[in-house]
């Protein structure tokens, strides 16, 4: 049951409220820390476990990245439940993108017995992508459709 604030008089319920700007800058920050390891330093190419190939997938991961910093930076202006499911499917859509293209080329240099469970986070995070996708459409959808009035 959805309860009223003093100050303001519209119920909300943790569905519809939308996420505070200290979650929004904190994902940002996160995002801009990645981008920074993956970028700068040590960069992607000091990390012993990728291969040459890594090289054809660090575009995608990037974008992903900077698809989460442009979406935090706007949600922390915008605070609409709209934007919110607008902002999650194009960060599921570029994940999954990402995913998919780590999958196809899988550049890790690992140990014996380490490419399994590799793969199954990748399907974890493909599953988890699709999911998301759905998901993000689902509010979308649910914020755009006029609802019945009575």
């Amino acid at each position: 049951m959805a309860t009223t604030h003093p100050t303001h008089p519209v119920p909300r319920t943790a569905a519809t409220r939308p996420a505070p700007r200290a979650a929004n800058l904190a994902g940002l920050v996160v995002n801009l820390a990645l981008l920074y390891l993956l970028e700068v330093r040590p960069g992607w190419r000091a990390v012993p476990f990728l291969s040459a190939e890594a090289g054809q997938v660090v575009p995608l991961v990037a974008a992903a990245l900077w698809t989460g910093v442009v979406v935090e930076a706007l949600a922390v202006l915008v605070h609409t439940g709209w934007f919110r499911a607008l902002g999650d499917l194009a960060t599921s859509v570029v994940g999954l993108v990402a995913t998919l293209r780590v999958w196809d080329v899988f550049p890790f240099d690992l140990p014996a017995g380490w490419s399994v469970p590799v793969r199954v986070v990748l399907v974890l995070a493909v599953v988890g992508g699709v999911v998301g996708i759905v998901s993000a459409l689902s509010r979308l959808l649910e914020g755009i459709t006029p609802r019945p009035r009575g």
